[in-house]
């Protein structure tokens, strides 16, 4: 059994819009459309092993977008400058 997530997301009507229709764009790159998922499925309370299991993806890039997103409602490390903490 995965353990609770740590990093908690609570998104509003108008975000999870977005994110919802950028999880199913066709044309943007894989990794926003990843990114999108990563925090949809953090926003309905599944752990990092939980959701990394249901990308295919490792729990370390599901927590590297998914604790900026929490704290700061960023997208993750390409929105932070270079050489900053993430």
């Amino acid at each position: 059994m995965a353990r609770p997530a740590r990093d908690r997301i609570e998104l509003s009507k108008e975000k999870r819009v977005v994110l919802e229709r950028r999880a199913r764009a066709e044309k943007l790159p894989f990794p926003d459309v990843q990114r999108a998922r990563i925090v949809l499925c953090g926003a309905q309370g599944m752990a990092d092993t939980q959701i990394a299991a249901r990308l295919d993806t490792s729990p370390g890039l599901v927590g590297r977008w998914r604790r900026p997103f929490a704290e700061h409602r960023l997208h993750g490390p390409k929105d932070q400058p270079r050489g900053s903490p993430v």
